[in-house]
C-alpha cells in the first residue's frame, strides 16, 4: 500500500511539470518495485534508512545534467 501511494504521488508530481525529477524514498527493499519505480518516471530509488551520502550524490548528479 506504501508504494501506491508514492507511485500516485509520483504521477501527480508528474502532471505538474513532467520534468520535474522524482527522486522516490520508501522503506521497501524489493528490487523489482524499485525498478517498476524507476521504469514509471522516477529518477532514483532511494532505500530507507537513508544512505545520505548516496542520496546527496543522486542530486547532486541530477543538477549537473540540468
Amino acid at each position: 500500500l506504501e508504494h501506491f501511494y508514492k507511485w500516485k504521488q509520483q504521477q501527480e508530481i508528474k502532471k505538474i511539470d513532467p520534468n520535474i525529477p522524482v527522486i522516490m524514498v520508501s522503506g521497501v527493499t524489493d528490487e523489482a518495485i524499485a525498478k517498476s519505480t524507476i521504469e514509471l518516471g522516477a529518477y532514483d530509488y532511494v532505500r530507507k534508512p537513508i544512505d545520505f551520502d548516496y542520496l546527496n550524490t543522486t542530486i547532486l548528479m541530477k543538477l549537473l545534467q540540468a
